[in-house]
């Protein structure tokens, strides 16, 4: 064998080295997490589900997973579902993601926790949502089009943003990175059981500017759009809460929903009625305790049904959902 061979076939091997180790690397330096504010699991857990197993979809911020708890929807009414949300995900980063999703489900509805009309064009959470999607257009369209150009680096070459994670890497990074995931028992729920007793309710904060307004409603446009062209039917609700938006700002929300066919159910207009209690069903002013959830989901319960009347549901794993149904009873109490 000539030198110059020798020396392209070292030049393969270490550039194949190379490929392996950033393909083993990347994953196990992501952050992991599945607490309220770290919902970096999203899209490994949720790959895991059966493909086409799943009646409808919940997405929007963690105002949808900290207050809603699939199981006890499954266990009511038979219709499976998952949380596909994130922590403060934006109208443009849940437009690829719900496109993502329904890749691999046929939903018959999406329930979109509409607090995120009124959040700013980025977050601090948009990078970690989109970096825990998978390598398809979708992820490459969300880093272009829905994360700022100073996380586009770390969107592309996940190492550069997360090289300084060596130190801090457990046994469940090293794990998932190189196993990957197990099935979510809670299906995207976040369980919360540190209580916050609440008081007066206080005024949710208008987030966007003339322009990023612009492209929200731009976005959900195109969510509704996509859910049409589906034949999925699109419900906006408010999660009940002590931080609300006023009565401006909802007749907005209203406004440009009823323009799109798009019904909003506003929770917070039926607060009394859902009987939550201010002394322990909150983790802080937007986020419910587990008993909290539980009480919401009672209600939500019946938007689902109302909303997929005449819907058979979906012959879901029997196995896997009775055992989400066991884990979710299994939960310990809050108070």
């Amino acid at each position: 064998m000539s030198k110059v061979k020798k020396e392209l076939l070292a030049a393969a091997a270490m550039l194949l080295a190379l490929l392996l180790f950033l393909g083993i690397a990347a994953p196990i330096l992501f952050p992991k997490g599945v607490k309220m504010g770290a919902t970096w699991d999203l899209w490994g857990p949720y790959e895991k589900e059966p493909e086409n197993s799943l009646d409808f979809l919940v997405t929007g911020s963690s105002l949808s997973y900290c207050n809603i708890i699939p199981a006890q929807i499954y266990e009511e009414t038979g219709y499976a579902s998952y949380l596909v949300a994130g922590p403060r995900q934006t109208l443009a980063v849940t437009y690829y993601s719900l496109k993502e999703a329904c890749k691999k489900q046929q939903p018959k509805a999406v329930f979109l926790e509409a607090t995120c009309f009124y959040y700013p064009q980025y977050t601090q959470y948009t990078k970690a949502i989109i970096g825990s999607m998978p390598w398809t257009e979708n992820r490459l369209a969300a880093t272009f089009l829905a994360a700022g150009k100073s996380d586009w680096l770390t969107l592309l070459f996940p190492l550069y943003g997360y090289h300084s994670r060596w130190d801090e890497l457990t046994m469940n990074d090293v794990q998932k990175g190189l196993l990957g995931y197990d099935r979510d028992l809670l299906a995207g729920y976040s369980y919360l059981d540190a209580i916050s007793p609440q008081g007066e309710v206080t005024q949710r904060e208008d987030e966007t500017t003339p322009e990023s307004m612009e492209w929200n409603l731009s976005y959900l446009r195109k969510i509704a759009s996509f859910c049409e062209e589906e034949g999925i039917r699109l419900v906006c609700y408010l999660a009940p809460g002590f931080v609300r938006f006023n009565e401006e700002q909802l007749s907005r929300m209203r406004t440009e929903l009823s323009l799109l066919g798009v019904p909003l159910v506003d929770y917070n207009e039926q607060f009394d009625a859902l009987g939550m209690d201010p002394s322990k069903d909150y983790y802080d002013t937007s986020h419910m305790t587990f008993c909290g959830a539980e009480k919401f989901t009672a209600a939500f319960t019946n938007l689902v049904e109302e909303t997929l009347r005449g819907v058979s549901p979906l012959r879901a794993e029997p196995k896997l959902w009775g055992d989400r149904v066991d884990y979710y009873h299994s939960l310990p109490p809050v108070g």
